[in-house]
């Protein structure tokens, strides 16, 4: 029953029906324009509004791998608020990626 529901919210291969981790990140303002107009993550939505025009956005998944790629795409853009466990696997991937380039 749930199963078209899930599938319309999921961006890739990494879902589940229970969206049980929270993102926030926050965007600049010469970039909140876009995170308006378009829902990039799964159950996307602006939880604070500055007055400088940053938000912050929060979006609920599964799986962190799922939001993963479209995150490493913002990331020179935007600055992950939570969670810490996020924050780190995000920073081994970079870790990981500059590991590669060297050699």
């Amino acid at each position: 029953k749930n199963i078209q529901k899930i599938l319309q919210e999921s961006q890739n291969i990494w879902f589940g029906e229970k969206r049980d981790k929270k993102v926030t990140f926050w965007v600049p303002a010469e970039f909140a324009p876009y995170f308006k107009k378009k829902a990039y993550f799964p159950l996307q939505k602006i939880l604070k509004n500055r007055k400088n025009g940053d938000i912050l956005v929060e979006t609920c998944v599964s799986n962190y791998r799922e939001i993963i790629p479209t995150v490493l795409s913002w990331l020179e853009h935007i600055t992950l608020a939570g969670p810490a466990d996020f924050k780190q696997m995000i920073g081994e991937i970079l870790k990981q990626a500059e590991k590669r380039m060297r050699s």
